[in-house]
C-alpha cells in the first residue's frame, strides 16, 4: 500500500536508510539484521522487503545515492569542461563526511573505494592531463601503464586527504579540502601552461602527460 503514495513511500524508504545508517555506525554491517533496522525505523520485515532485498542492499542503495549525489555537485561545478573552485564543490567533502567517515572506517566497505575514485577520475583526468585520452583507449603498453601508476598515485592522495580531514578535522577542516587542492596540490602537479590554458609552448599533437616530469626537471635545473 505503501508504494501508492510516492511521498509517504520516499518517507519509508529514507527512514529505513536512516536506521540502518544509526546501526552501521557503531557495528559491521554483518551484525545488522533486518529486524534491529525495522525496529529502529519503526516498520515491520514485509515494509522492508517492499524496497530492499537484504541488509547490504541497503548499504548498496545508500552509496548509490552518495556518488550520484556527489557527481551532480560536481557537474555544478564544471566550466568548460573543468572543476572550478564553486560552492558546490567545497561542499563535496561536507556531504560525504557522515559516511566516508563509516565508508572508509575499520568496518566500511572495500568496493566503496575503488568505486569512488573510478567514478570520479573523469572530473579529476581534464585537470591532470588535458588533451589525453582514456586510459583504457591508449594503445602504447607502457604509457598505457604509466598514466595508470599515476592515477593511482594521485587518486591516492587526494583518499589521504579526505581520510585526514575524516580522522583529524585540526588538521583540515573537510570544507577546506576543494581549496587546499587547488591552491595547493595542482599548481605544483599541473603543468603552468596546461592550467592557465594558454598553450604556450605546446605542440597540438604533444601529449600533456608528459609535463609533470618535465616541471620536476626544470626546478631542479
Amino acid at each position: 500500500m505503501a508504494k501508492k503514495n510516492p511521498e509517504q513511500t520516499g518517507q519509508t524508504i529514507r527512514n529505513i536508510k536512516e536506521a540502518f545508517w544509526k546501526l552501521y555506525e557503531e557495528k559491521p554491517i554483518e551484525k545488522i539484521s533486518v529486524k534491529q533496522i525495522t525496529d529502529l525505523a519503526g516498520y515491520n520485515r514485509a515494509t522492508f522487503y517492499l524496497y530492499f532485498s537484504s541488509v547490504r542492499d541497503v548499504r548498496d542503495q545508500i552509496v548509490d545515492d552518495l556518488i550520484a549525489q556527489r557527481d551532480a555537485m560536481l557537474n555544478e561545478s564544471m566550466r568548460d569542461g573543468k572543476l572550478a573552485i564553486t560552492p558546490e564543490l567545497t561542499d563535496v567533502p561536507m556531504t560525504l563526511f557522515r559516511y566516508g567517515k563509516v565508508l572508509l572506517g575499520p568496518h566500511g566497505d572495500p568496493k566503496f573505494v575503488e568505486r569512488a575514485e573510478e567514478s570520479v577520475w573523469p572530473y579529476i583526468q581534464p585537470i591532470l592531463f588535458p588533451d589525453t585520452p582514456d586510459i583504457d583507449d591508449i594503445s602504447d603498453p607502457q604509457e598505457r601503464r604509466r598514466l595508470e601508476l599515476l592515477k593511482r598515485f594521485y587518486l591516492s592522495g587526494i583518499l589521504g586527504l579526505f581520510r585526514a580531514a575524516l580522522n583529524n578535522p585540526d588538521l583540515i577542516n573537510p570544507t577546506e579540502i576543494g581549496r587546499f587542492m587547488s591552491e595547493e596540490l595542482l599548481p605544483r602537479i599541473v603543468p603552468q601552461d596546461a592550467s592557465t590554458d594558454t598553450g604556450a609552448g605546446t605542440g597540438a599533437g604533444e601529449s600533456q602527460t608528459s609535463k609533470p616530469n618535465e616541471r620536476a626537471e626544470s626546478t631542479r635545473a
